[in-house]
């Protein structure tokens, strides 16, 4: 965990990353050539000498993992950055690099958590924003600011019923909040929280208006 945000910090971290994924890809490999050797009823001249060396730096004993469910996966949480232009920054090499990395995420098996008090102007960009596969939005007394995030994030349907759900998910309790999945099929993309579907949900025509 790091109380500030550092461009160093970030590199650092995603070398740990390509790091831990390579060195599972390696044990896939040195598996993989163990259990051909172990099963192999032929000559040892038939392996390669890259393949008996390998199998040497084993010990010819099976290859073993930290990582006892699989590839390893990472997960990264940003709380609270909003003004930050080391890590929210639109210009620049770094910036590019930072905003290349989360939108790419995916190929270094990273999930990446924004958590923000605001939604446009010094939070996440719009670059990310266009990106995401969830969102969680809890209660906002502001109609702008629910017309304006309706109108960039409510693909699936129209403004005025995202709104009209983001109310009804979020009327009864601060900790109540409103989650859209990009990635999920109706009805199962728009929910009160994460277990409670919103397609028949009776939602009240809160917000009169809307363009």
């Amino acid at each position: 965990m790091k109380d500030n945000f550092s461009h160093d910090d970030f590199g650092e971290l995603r070398y740990k990353i390509d790091k831990r994924i390579e060195e599972y890809k390696k044990y896939q490999r040195d598996l993989q050539m163990w259990k051909n050797f172990k099963h192999y009823k032929g000559k040892w001249d038939d392996f390669n000498d890259d393949d008996l060396l390998r199998l040497h730096d084993l010990d010819f004993e099976k290859p073993t993992s930290e990582y006892k469910n699989g590839m390893p996966t990472h997960l990264i949480l940003f709380d609270d950055q909003q003004g930050n232009k080391d890590l929210y920054g639109t210009q620049g090499a770094k910036a590019a690099a930072m905003n290349s990395f989360f939108i790419l995420h995916r190929h270094k098996l990273t999930s990446v958590i924004f958590s923000c008090q605001s939604f446009k102007g010094n939070a996440v960009p719009k670059s990310i924003r266009q990106n995401i596969s969830c969102m969680c939005l809890w209660r906002n007394k502001s109609p702008e600011i629910q017309k304006e995030i309706a109108k960039e994030c409510c693909a699936m349907i129209d403004p005025m019923s995202f709104i009209d759900y983001w109310n009804y998910a979020t009327e009864n309790s601060r900790h109540d909040f409103l989650f859209v999945d990009y990635e999920a099929q109706e009805p199962f993309n728009i929910r009160k929280n994460f277990n409670t579907l919103l397609s028949e949900a009776p939602v009240r025509k809160s917000i009169a208006g809307l363009r």
